[in-house]
């Protein structure tokens, strides 16, 4: 798979009054990702920061998802593993969305 997207680690590096900053901590590409933003009355701020925290962790979550998938690939046999629960296909079908 290209990678399309800054690589991981990426941090939430502080609230700025209006929101929470996500960060990529890697040496090649440090930067600013996103900004986790709450509503203009500065209410739900937990919300933004929980949000925050999924940005950040979204390229391991990546990460961990295409290994699972690869090691499907590996180690499914026919039938044997099927997918019944459609659950490998639906982790391919959100990888795409890439």
């Amino acid at each position: 798979m290209t990678r399309k997207y800054t690589p991981g680690p990426w941090v939430v590096d502080g609230y700025d009054g209006e929101g929470f900053e996500i960060w990529s901590n890697e040496p090649e590409y440090l930067g600013q990702i996103a900004t986790a933003f709450h509503n203009i009355e500065g209410e739900d701020v937990e919300i933004a920061k929980a949000n925050a925290g999924l940005i950040a962790i979204s390229p391991e979550l990546l990460e961990k998802a295409i290994a699972v998938i690869e090691m499907w690939d590996v180690f499914s046999y026919g039938d044997y593993c099927a997918d019944d629960t459609g659950a490998i296909e639906a982790l391919r079908e959100v990888i795409n969305k890439l």
